[in-house]
């Protein structure tokens, strides 16, 4: 498996800044976004390329389990957090529509996604700069890269669908 420079670049960068917010006991929201989003990507899609060849369902499950990730190291950076100290749920000044529009629409974009990117065979390869380039930055292996691009967005409508999911049962007005 070649992995390119920026996953891991991001990975190392993702670790570094988590690990510093957790020694400082702060919780500076992008920041710790940010960085438990870089490491729970890189090590789902590593570890599912290492064992498993993409496809929809093991994209999917990819996912899943990265957003299982995302969401444990965000409430240990929360709660271990001194300064900037909340929960995962905290209330949102969004409406209760706009949660259920967001619920409704995260499972759907996933799954055209996916049907999209597995559903349609593609028998020639890309040889163009653009390619190649894209091809150097995030590696030459094909599982690899379609698990780290999916399970980006993935982890970021799977965790804000339970994000809103939890604030509808939480805050009933």
């Amino acid at each position: 498996m070649t992995v390119g420079p920026v996953p891991i670049l991001l990975s190392i960068v993702g670790g570094v800044l988590y690990f510093r917010l957790i020694a400082r006991r702060e919780n500076i929201e992008g920041q710790s976004i940010l960085a438990a989003l870089f490491v729970s990507t890189f090590l789902c899609a590593a570890v599912f390329a290492l064992f498993l060849k993409a496809n929809a369902f093991t994209v999917f499950l990819a996912q899943c389990v990265g957003s299982a990730v995302f969401i444990a190291l965000l409430n240990l950076a929360f709660k271990h957090a001194v300064i900037g100290r909340r929960n995962f749920t905290e209330r949102s000044p969004l409406g209760r529509r706009q949660l259920i529009h967001l619920l409704v629409m995260s499972p759907i974009i996933i799954a055209v996604i996916i049907y999209f990117r597995f559903g349609f065979h593609t028998p020639t390869a890309c040889e163009s700069a653009r390619c190649n380039f894209f091809r150097f930055a995030i590696g030459s292996d094909q599982d690899f890269r379609d698990y780290y691009l999916f399970v980006w967005g993935g982890i970021l409508l799977i965790s804000g669908m339970i994000n809103c999911a939890l604030q509808l049962i939480r805050f009933e007005k």
